[in-house]
C-alpha cells in the first residue's frame, strides 16, 4: 500500500494549496509555490523511496506499479515541478491566481500517474477525465 503515497501526496498538498489560497486571499502567492513545490518534492522523494524493480497490483488488479510506471512518474513530477517554476515566474498569470494554477498543476500531475498505473478500463476512464477536466479550466 506504500506505493500509492506519491499520488495521495499530490492530491493532499493540491488541497492544501488551493485552501491555502482561500485562507490566505492571496497576500502570500509565494507561500502558495513553496506548497506546491514541496508537495511535488515530497511525492518524488517518495516514490524513489519506494522504487523497486517488482511488479505491485493493487485495488483488485486495477492499478499496476510496474518500473516502466514508476519511470513516467518520476518524468511526470519532475515536469509538474519545472510546470510550477514556470507559472511563478510567468507574468501572464495574474499574481492573484497562481495558487490555483499550482493546485491545476499538481492535479494534473496527479492524473498522469494515475493514468501511467491503470489497468482497468474504470480507472483509465477517470484518470482521462481529470485530465481533461483539469486541462478544460
Amino acid at each position: 500500500m506504500e506505493h500509492i503515497w506519491p499520488e495521495l501526496l499530490l492530491f493532499i498538498f493540491a488541497g492544501i494549496t488551493l485552501l491555502g489560497h482561500i485562507g490566505l486571499k492571496d497576500r502570500r502567492p509565494q507561500l502558495m509555490t513553496f506548497i506546491a513545490l514541496f508537495g511535488l518534492l515530497a511525492a518524488m522523494v517518495v516514490l524513489l523511496t519506494t522504487l523497486n524493480y517488482e511488479t505491485h497490483e493493487l485495488f483488485s488488479r486495477s492499478f499496476l506499479i510496474d518500473p516502466v510506471s514508476q519511470f513516467f512518474k518520476v518524468l511526470l513530477i519532475f515536469s509538474g515541478a519545472i510546470g510550477v517554476l514556470l507559472t511563478f515566474m510567468s507574468n501572464e498569470v495574474d499574481r492573484t491566481e497562481k495558487a490555483e494554477m499550482h493546485a491545476l498543476i499538481l492535479l494534473g500531475t496527479l492524473a498522469m500517474c494515475v493514468l501511467c498505473s491503470a489497468v482497468h478500463f474504470l480507472v483509465l476512464y477517470l484518470a482521462y477525465e481529470m485530465i481533461g477536466v483539469t486541462g478544460f479550466v
